[in-house]
C-alpha cells in the first residue's frame, strides 16, 4: 500500500544517514560529512525521471530549511511553496547577468559636522515581474544556495564606483559602507577582492568601510584577525555591524583592528522611554569612546531619539528620520541639498 512504500522510503533514508554518521578515512585522517537528503516515490510523486528529480528536489531544499543534515520525503502539499521556490532560486541565479540588481544608498549623519558624511549601500532587486524585491525576500535565499558571494562581490564592486563617481562629480571625501556576508568572509579571498574594487574603480581605500557582525567575527577568531589587518593595511575601515545583538564579547573588541560600532536599530524604537534601552545604548556610545571608536545609531526615527544620542555623544546617525535609502541619482541631490 501507500503508506507502507512511505515508510520504506523513510527506512531508506534512516539507512542512509545512519551511514554518514562513520567517518570516512583518507590519507590517515578522519573526516565526518553531513548530507540533506530529499525522497519521493514512483509514480506516487512523479511518472518521469524528470518530475522525480523535481520533487525531490523539493524535499532536499525543505530538509536544509529544516537545519540539513536530515531526510524529508515529498509531500504533494510542498508542490507550490517549492515550486515559488525554485522559480525565485532560478530568477535570482540569472539577476546579476541581466543586471537586475540595484543599490539604494542610506545616508548616516556626523553629528558634529553637521552633514552627510557617509552612506550605506543595500542591494534591491528589480524583479521583470514582482517589482522592486526588499533584501529580507532574497538574501536568505541568496545564503541557502550559495548565491550571496556573487551578488556581494556585485554590491562591493557597484558601491566602489559609484561612490568613485560622487566624488568625481565634487561629493569628495563621502564614504561608503558595504555589508560583508559570513560567506564573503569565510569562502572568498576578501582581501583579493577588495583590493581589486578598489583598483577598478579608484576609490581610495579610506573611503570604504566594510560591515561585518558580531557572529562572523567571533568564527576562527585568529583567522579574523588575520584578514582585518590585511585589510586594515590597506587603509580598509572596518565596522562591527548590528553590536549587541551577539557575542558582545568585550574580549575581541581589544583584539580586532575595527573602527566603528554600530548600535543595532533594535534597541532605538523605545530608547526614551525603556530604560533598559537606554542603559544599553548609553553604554556602548560610552565604550566607543573609551575606545577611541566611532560609534553609529541605525533605525533613528524620531526628534526624540536623535536629541538622546546627541546628548549621550553618539557620533554618526542613520536612519528613516534624515532620509530612507535611496538611489544613486537622487542620493547625490540630497547630499548637496544639506551640505
Amino acid at each position: 500500500c501507500a503508506a507502507g512504500r512511505v515508510e520504506h522510503a523513510r527506512a531508506l533514508g534512516e539507512r542512509v544517514m545512519q551511514a554518514f554518521t562513520q567517518p570516512f578515512r583518507l590519507d590517515g585522517r578522519e573526516f565526518f560529512l553531513t548530507l540533506s537528503i530529499g525522497v519521493c516515490r514512483f509514480p506516487h510523486d512523479g511518472a518521469d525521471i524528470s518530475a522525480l528529480l523535481v520533487n525531490a528536489e523539493n524535499a532536499m531544499f525543505l530538509a536544509k530549511r529544516n537545519g540539513r543534515n536530515n531526510y524529508q520525503v515529498y509531500l504533494h502539499d510542498l508542490n507550490s511553496a517549492s515550486a515559488e521556490r525554485l522559480e525565485m532560486e532560478t530568477a535570482l541565479r540569472h539577476a546579476v547577468t541581466r543586471n537586475e540588481l540595484v543599490l539604494h544608498y542610506q545616508p548616516s549623519v556626523d553629528i558634529a559636522a553637521g552633514r552627510i558624511t557617509a552612506v550605506e549601500a543595500l542591494v534591491r532587486w528589480a524583479h521583470p515581474v514582482r517589482g522592486m524585491v526588499a533584501p529580507d525576500k532574497f538574501i536568505p535565499l541568496a545564503d541557502e544556495t550559495g548565491l550571496i558571494g556573487e551578488i556581494g562581490h556585485w554590491v562591493l564592486l557597484e558601491a566602489c564606483a559609484q561612490t568613485r563617481r560622487w566624488h568625481d562629480a565634487g561629493l569628495g571625501g563621502l564614504k561608503v559602507s558595504v555589508n560583508v556576508s559570513a560567506v564573503q568572509f569565510r569562502q572568498c579571498d576578501l582581501t583579493q577582492i577588495v583590493a581589486e574594487a578598489l583598483a577598478r574603480t579608484g576609490l581610495p581605500p579610506w573611503c570604504l568601510d566594510l560591515e561585518i557582525t558580531e557572529t562572523v567575527l567571533m568564527q576562527d577568531a585568529d583567522a579574523t584577525i588575520a584578514t582585518l589587518l590585511a585589510l586594515k593595511a590597506m587603509g580598509v575601515c572596518i565596522s562591527v555591524d548590528d553590536f549587541g545583538t551577539g557575542y558582545s564579547s568585550l574580549a575581541y573588541l581589544k583584539r580586532f583592528p575595527i573602527d566603528t560600532l554600530k548600535i543595532d536599530k533594535s534597541f532605538m524604537g523605545d530608547v526614551v522611554c525603556d530604560g533598559h534601552n537606554a542603559a544599553i545604548v548609553r553604554t556602548v556610545i560610552a565604550l566607543a569612546k573609551n575606545l577611541d571608536l566611532e560609534s553609529i545609531a541605525e533605525g533613528v526615527e524620531t526628534e526624540a531619539q536623535v536629541d538622546f544620542l546627541r546628548a549621550e555623544g553618539c557620533d554618526r546617525l542613520q536612519g528613516y528620520y534624515f532620509s530612507k535609502p535611496l538611489p544613486a541619482q537622487k542620493l547625490a541631490e540630497f547630499v548637496r541639498a544639506g551640505a
